[in-house]
């Protein structure tokens, strides 16, 4: 568990400032948007004050504006600028009066996003549980190879009677030093290799919040679809135009065609919750917190609010689970060390009682 704070620490510590960078210039642009010579000064001021490759990502986007693109067109262009929510909700409000407004809610999302995302969470936990494997594999290998032979060869040279948990024990590691470049090794391989991907997500994951390796989920992506019909509703953009944009900045996954479903089955006269429900993304009780909500005219207010709930449930669950995990898995290699220590003193003893 401590190993697996210390790395989540470490990434935090390289990759906070990004989503801190972000939120910053959300706010530049919420302040300066409706005034395009104040926000060209605004972004070359960021852009010289900031260092690589930070201020060439605020060059590229300057000079896209400068260009005629839009804001959301621009932000799109340059890579590594924002996360993909945020552009699809500047391209949702641009059009509309509450462009504003939706920059600086982005920029406090950003902001809160960075101290405690939820796809580094889930890999800090998978990291503890791979850290402690790794270490205790190790610590069981070198018993097995280095300490269970010389106590075999005592227990044969003063004909020790053995029980058979010892006798299982010594069989089970002269099966290790006979085939041990063929499974111990490439195990203690695959694990550190497994750490180190690992660690290269993580560090994605608080630089710029992305969970690639959970698109295939449409249920994880629920909060993020929300969000954007909230702002839809709110904004007074159509339905059908919210999640054409949406899906014209999704990459291809499970989430893009649930939400292309979605969008479907709105633009056939379905009610958006109905639509939501078939496709997956809400569970019954959303679906009918959702109906009461559109029932009473409060449907960006319900959109919002679920959202913002089911990220709350996900954060405690993950704090849960990070403190099991690791736990757990002290635990069965607790044990099985405390087999390998009991079943190779129980015939030293004998030893040592008939000596005496």
């Amino acid at each position: 568990m401590a190993i697996g704070g210390l790395t989540h620490a470490a990434q935090f510590a390289r990759y906070r400032p990004e989503p801190i960078r972000q939120a910053s210039l959300m706010m530049l642009l919420a302040a300066c948007v409706s005034d395009p010579d104040a926000l060209m000064s605004a972004l070359r001021s960021l852009a010289n004050e900031s260092g690589s490759p930070w201020s060439d990502r605020i060059t590229q986007l300057s000079l896209l504006l400068d260009q005629g693109l839009s804001l959301g067109e621009a932000a799109a262009r340059v890579e590594g600028l924002l996360p993909e929510e945020s552009i699809i909700a500047i391209r949702i409000a641009e059009n509309t009066d509450g462009l504003e407004a939706t920059l600086a809610d982005e920029a406090n999302r950003l902001l809160g996003q960075s101290s405690q995302p939820i796809g580094a969470n889930i890999m800090t936990a998978v990291l503890s549980v791979l850290a402690i494997m790794t270490a205790m594999t190790c610590i069981v290998t070198f018993i097995m190879v280095f300490i269970i032979p010389k106590f075999k060869e005592i227990f044969e040279g003063f004909a020790v009677e053995m029980p058979e948990s010892t006798i299982a024990l010594i069989e089970f590691s002269d099966s290790v030093l006979a085939t041990g470049a063929v499974t111990v090794l490439p195990t203690v391989f695959s694990l550190v290799a497994v750490l180190i991907v690992g660690q290269k997500i993580q560090a994605e994951l608080l630089r710029d919040g992305r969970t690639p390796w959970l698109e295939w989920m449409p249920r994880f992506r629920t909060p993020t679809i929300l969000r954007l019909l909230a702002l839809t509703t709110a904004t007074g953009s159509t339905l059908a135009e919210g999640l054409r944009i949406t899906l014209s900045q999704m990459s291809p996954s499970r989430v893009a065609t649930a939400a292309s479903h979605v969008r479907y089955a709105v633009s056939q006269g379905e009610s958006l919750t109905t639509a939501l429900r078939s496709a997956g993304f809400l569970s019954a009780r959303e679906l009918r917190f959702l109906q009461a909500a559109d029932r009473t005219n409060h449907l960006d207010w319900g959109l919002r609010h679920l959202a913002a709930n089911i990220e709350r449930r996900r954060q405690m669950m993950l704090q849960q689970l990070s403190a099991v995990l690791p736990t757990a898995v002290i635990f069965a290699f607790g044990a099985i060390v405390g087999f390998v220590v009991i079943a190779m003193y129980m015939p030293l003893v004998k030893l040592i009682n008939d000596v005496s």
